[in-house]
């Protein structure tokens, strides 16, 4: 007679969940709702229907106009998670599985449209408050990718294309608009960033320049009216592996790239860090 595993926590067992998430933007950001309260049925299979809203300041009256963001299905046996665009433009892809053991490879795609994508290694696999949570080493120390059981990924749904997971924090998860899960990011305890206050990894895009993007072998780093002495770039491939660490000496550097595919170039003075995601094509 088989054995069946225990299934998963899943993240969308009650009648309603949101997700308040950050998302960092150059010269900003902004805290975005997504909510989950309904179902539907594509090609036989069941879907969540994942919609998204801006959300204001605690105290101030939310924004309900929801967009629809796509679509999710789930299979809490294996633990895997899959989203779909809104249009069904692309096939399915996988965004996240806890059925991963430490040193095994996640593959995400990054890219819907051609597609393109990479894989990354898992670092740890630990429990806390009885939830699995598999942590990655990927992009920078600041930001480690996790795979948190009944909540999600801690990089909220930014999944569509076009978007990169060390742009975006989830905040917290609401069960019922109950709080069940609140991250490390949420430092003010009420589930909001300050886009002018709270995370500041980049600097205002009038400073810092980087371009062309997409790059198709060279880039320029474009300092204004900044001192140049002060600063240090790192150019991370999408693995979070190092590639070059040198002070800047000039006003406009001009970097090449070997490789194709996803650069994060990272600018800073001890103080504040400036981020920018290159696509080498």
């Amino acid at each position: 007679m088989p054995v069946l595993s225990q299934p998963y926590q899943s993240i969308l067992s009650v009648d309603t969940c949101k997700w308040n998430v950050y998302e960092m933007i150059p010269d900003g950001g902004s805290n975005i709702l997504y909510m989950i309260n309904s179902d539907t049925t594509i090609n036989a299979k069941k879907y969540f229907i994942l919609r998204r809203a801006e959300l204001r300041r605690p105290g101030v009256s939310m924004i309900y106009n929801y967009d629809y963001w796509g679509y999710i299905r789930e299979d809490t046996v294996n633990g895997k998670y899959w989203w779909l665009d809104q249009e069904e433009k692309y096939d399915e892809s996988l965004f996240m599985d806890l059925g991963l053991e430490k040193g095994d490879k996640f593959y995400f795609i990054w890219n819907y449209e051609f597609p393109v994508g990479d894989s990354i290694l898992v670092d740890s696999v630990y429990y806390e408050n009885g939830k699995k949570i598999i942590e990655f080493s990927y992009l920078l120390d600041f930001m480690k990718l996790k795979f948190i059981e009944g909540v999600g990924p801690n990089i909220g749904f930014c999944i569509s294309e076009n978007n990169f997971w060390d742009s975006y924090t989830l905040l917290c998860k609401y069960d019922n608009d109950e709080l069940v899960y609140s991250t490390e990011a949420n430092k003010s305890g009420n589930c909001y960033i300050d886009p002018f206050v709270g995370l500041k990894e980049n600097t205002s895009i009038n400073d810092i320049e980087i371009y062309p993007n997409p790059a198709s072998g060279l880039v320029n780093v474009h300092l204004n009216n900044l001192p140049i002495q002060n600063y240090q770039l790192h150019i991370y491939n999408s693995t979070g592996t190092c590639l070059l660490s040198q002070k800047l000496s000039d006003s406009i550097t001009k970097l090449e790239l070997a490789q194709k595919g996803l650069y994060i170039i990272v600018i800073s003075d001890g103080n504040q860090i400036y981020t920018k995601k290159i696509i080498n094509r």
